[in-house]
């Protein structure tokens, strides 16, 4: 939702733009190619992280949480899908903030004058990105982690 909000305030010009200069060019090519290295990270993410079958350790803080209060019996299964489930939220929120960062990008060339085109394009790439992690949550994650 952000990064469309944020679409929505500089397509409306509610925002104000300063004036372009020598920096709001080398600016924006920064940016840009921080906005595709961070896509690249997020998929590198996904392949070597996120989908890899692994085991989880639970101590601690969490193994307290998962565990039935009392002394009441355990049930093993419940308390591995759980494990799983908290593991994959905190990659999930991860890898959705990487996104997001990428459409802040984008707002801050606006906001600084940056050229118009490459403040498009990489709120593009912040839409790719949200795109990305929403496809491979409904296929991959989900299954893997909630299933």
């Amino acid at each position: 939702m952000g990064v469309l909000v944020y679409h929505a305030l500089i397509i409306s010009r509610v925002l104000p733009q300063q004036e372009a200069g020598a920096a709001g060019a080398l600016l924006g090519a920064a940016l840009l190619l921080l906005a595709i290295l961070q896509l690249l990270t997020l998929v590198a993410l996904d392949v070597f992280l996120v989908s890899r079958p692994r085991k989880l350790r639970v101590t601690g803080e969490l193994l307290d949480q998962l565990l039935p209060p009392g002394g009441a019996p355990v049930d093993e299964a419940l308390v591995a899908r759980r494990a799983k489930a908290a593991y994959y939220l905190r990659l999930f929120v991860l890898l959705c903030a990487l996104a997001e960062a990428v459409g802040i990008y984008g707002l801050v060339l606006y906001l600084l004058g940056g050229a118009v085109a490459q403040v498009h394009t990489i709120l593009g790439l912040a839409y790719v990105s949200l795109l990305y992690v929403r496809m491979r949550m409904a296929t991959t994650w989900e299954r893997m982690y909630l299933g």
